[in-house]
């Protein structure tokens, strides 16, 4: 088993071919106080090198016990460890829940590795990137209008690889940072939650003044199977980046890049795939399923095997 640290957010990574993995899936209060998620992955053929990857199942226990569709998050977790002990930079991961929900996003697994990407300031130097692939695509609003302090904000619904998620953009004139503004309301959100079964994100932009570069995003999520704000959450920075695809182009925020600002104080970037933002926007405002990309840094994600006992 490992435990793995991404963007701040800790999650304990099992094969299902581990002995204790049943135990662990079925008595989460075995590791809720040692990690965020249990993460349950099939073997992975690591003799395969980088050619084209087979999908593999991946399971999410959250710390109630529920289980989730996805988890962007385990996937850089996984496509760090694979890259680094097996130099094995491709993964194709599939949800291990099966609902005619997830198989309309298209593709039935998700891409994530690691690759080579060149310097903004020295195309001559390359740093490695780890990267996750994610089908996304409107959902209908869940629950209906949710709460009072969220009906004079933009909000919107996803299912990021069938992970259901609001988003609601906070006001720029409102003072209060977004963790402040959960704090205000933390019973309201959580009884929302607890209701619709689905994430709240709450983002806030900042104003770009240098257009060469990514947009700010600062985000906080609410998670369901939790109970309260998460570290740091894949799908959410996912569907954060649609939010801001289809919403006004004239805003600041507009483009194809974002740098996303989560509240364990770590930040990674959420770009568009090749079609591009307008081709994305299109697609998600047809009720389409398109793709953007998560990545982070090496730095940011860190995996090391544990002798977790029970």
């Amino acid at each position: 088993m490992h435990v793995a640290c991404v963007l701040g957010n800790r999650l304990l990574l099992c094969k299902y071919s581990h002995s204790n993995a049943k135990i662990l899936q079925d008595h989460p209060d075995l590791w809720r106080s040692h990690a965020h998620s249990l993460i349950l992955y099939d073997d992975v053929d690591t003799a395969a090198g980088d050619v084209e990857p087979s999908p593999y199942k991946m399971r999410v226990v959250e710390r109630d016990g529920s289980v989730s569709n996805f988890c962007g998050n385990a996937c850089l977790a996984l496509s760090y460890m694979y890259a680094n002990n097996f130099s094995r930079r491709r993964l194709a991961i599939r949800s291990s829940i099966d609902t005619d929900d997830h198989r309309s996003l298209g593709p039935e697994f998700v891409y994530a590795g690691a690759e080579d990407v060149p310097q903004r300031d020295d195309f001559d130097r390359k740093v490695l990137c780890l990267f996750a692939k994610l089908p996304v695509r409107a959902a209908q609003q869940f629950g209906g209008p949710p709460i009072s302090f969220l009906l004079d904000s933009r909000v919107t619904s996803w299912r990021v690889a069938d992970e259901p998620h609001v988003i609601v953009e906070v006001a720029k004139t409102d003072a209060r940072s977004v963790r402040e503004i959960v704090r205000d309301n933390v019973r309201d959100i959580d009884n929302f939650v607890r209701r619709t079964n689905v994430n709240v994100t709450l983002l806030k932009r900042f104003n770009r003044t240098d257009r060469t570069r990514p947009a700010l995003l600062e985000v906080m999520t609410y998670e369901r199977g939790v109970g309260g704000i998460t570290g740091s959450c894949g799908t959410a920075s996912a569907a954060c980046a649609a939010h801001c695809i289809t919403g006004s182009a004239l805003d600041g925020s507009a483009g194809n890049q974002w740098l996303i600002r989560h509240a364990s104080g770590h930040a990674n970037l959420v770009t568009t795939a090749k079609q591009g933002a307008q081709s994305t926007r299109q697609a998600l405002h047809n009720g389409q399923c398109a793709y953007v990309i998560l990545r982070a840094l090496p730095e940011d994600v860190s995996v090391h095997k544990t002798t977790f006992l029970l």
